[in-house]
């Protein structure tokens, strides 16, 4: 079966530092797979570098099959990719369905409307406060905000930045629970967290990058089970 997403010999710089140096990984259809390591080991780079955001090299990037290496972002989107970024990045002025609406890149407002009522359903409270300003938010809100904008591209594989940076436990658990559910849609999942207790927990498969390179990776519970993950990552 051909992988949702398959990346071979990735490699971004900025300036004179080299921040991936020839990544490959492969995430496979209706599966959650995360991306551990410590801050600054380029999991942000990887995403971005995947949706196009910053310039970079690579062998060979698909989707699904679909070469994506001279495709600009928003092709990349409209192709089934899409990116709830670090930090939320939500409009603080603008309130919640204006919000969402950003996320699709289409004219039909038909399926604008079936979208954002998907969304709804995953996130309840976005539907309770959706002529809210985004800005007065809580935390755990404006996050799924941010997931909920990325869902409106329709993607086929769903790239999460840090999604439970700074939240609550109770919202880390529910954001664990969305990834499993969403997955089980068919979507997709590559989750980069530095909370790699709740992103070995939630994926099938982990990668670990450490200083821009790929130093492990398999089954989820394999690398979680792995000393130097257990001693490093989970502080155990």
């Amino acid at each position: 079966m051909t992988p949702a997403l398959q990346v071979a010999g990735l490699s971004v710089r900025y300036g004179a530092t080299l921040a991936l140096d020839g990544v490959a990984l492969e995430v496979r259809s209706g599966e959650v797979v995360a991306l551990v390591g410590a801050n600054g080991a380029g999991k942000s780079s990887l995403l971005n570098a995947l949706l196009g955001l910053v310039p970079h090299a690579d062998a060979g990037l698909q989707l699904h099959g679909r070469r994506l290496d001279a495709l600009a972002t928003r092709q990349r989107i409209e192709a089934g990719l899409a990116l709830s970024p670090e930090g939320r990045r939500v409009f603080p002025e603008l309130n919640v369905e204006e919000n969402l609406d950003l996320g699709d890149l289409g004219r039909d407002l038909a399926l604008r409307a079936a979208q954002r009522e998907g969304v709804y359903r995953w996130f309840p409270r976005l539907r309770e406060r959706r002529l809210q300003r985004a800005g007065t938010l809580s935390g755990g809100e404006q996050q799924m905000l941010a997931i909920g904008r990325a869902l409106m591209a329709r993607p086929r594989v769903l790239m999460l930045d840090e999604p439970t940076l700074g939240l609550a436990p109770l919202v880390v658990q529910e954001i664990a629970a969305f990834v499993r559910h969403v997955c089980a849609t068919g979507v997709s999942v590559l989750l980069a967290e530095q909370n790699a207790e709740m992103a070995l927990g939630a994926a099938d498969r982990a990668y670990v990058l450490q200083n821009g390179q790929v130093v492990m990776h398999g089954p989820a519970a394999e690398v979680a089970a792995h000393p130097d993950v257990r001693a490093a990552y989970l502080g155990l």
